[in-house]
């Protein structure tokens, strides 16, 4: 084995990749051999690595998701409460890839069963109440969500949540399929 700096060799926001940890993504195949000294490492990349070590190697692709689809789906809810209904007949809050949008979602349906205003400065009130709002992006991962694009016929505004519902089914059919495979 090639000798490492002492130090970590990748570090991201408040990721940080150790010799030991690299240790075990390359036995794992998670990755190939990193050079010595620091690596830049995305987010994401160092998510997914850590994701297949846990799952003993076997992932080696990003389970099937649409952040876009989820951005426009609380997007659209935030904006016409009146859709809440509609929506939560077609996706669930287990449905969402993103934890931070599950929770949004989640904080949704609570204001709507509690017959309050559901829209942006409600969500991050309750968020921020919460202690959750930091957690999930802030007010400016709320803003972010309003921007997302939407489709704004009548026919067409579910097609987010439809595709959200779609993406977690194909997620629970590889989950099922990998639990039979050896």
């Amino acid at each position: 084995m090639v000798p490492r700096a002492p130090w970590a060799v990748a570090e991201v926001d408040d990721g940080i990749i150790d010799d030991d940890e690299v240790a075990r993504l390359e036995a794992s195949g998670a990755l190939g051999r990193l050079p010595t000294g620091p690596t830049p490492v995305s987010p994401g990349a160092l998510l997914a690595m850590r994701a297949r070590v846990a799952l003993g190697g076997r992932c080696t692709r990003i389970p099937p998701h649409d952040l876009a689809a989820e951005a426009s789906v609380l997007a659209l809810v935030m904006i016409d409460p009146s859709t809440l209904r509609r929506v939560t007949r077609i996706v669930k809050a287990a449905n969402f890839y993103s934890d931070a949008h599950r929770q949004i979602f989640e904080t949704c349906l609570e204001l709507g069963a509690a017959g309050l205003a559901v829209d942006v400065v409600a969500v991050a009130t309750r968020l921020r109440d919460r202690d959750q709002l930091e957690a999930v992006g802030g007010m400016a991962h709320l803003v972010e969500i309003l921007n997302a694009p939407m489709l704004r016929t009548p026919r067409e505004d579910l097609v987010s949540a439809r595709a959200v519902r779609d993406k977690a089914c194909a997620r629970a059919l590889l989950a099922r399929r990998s639990r039979r495979s050896p």
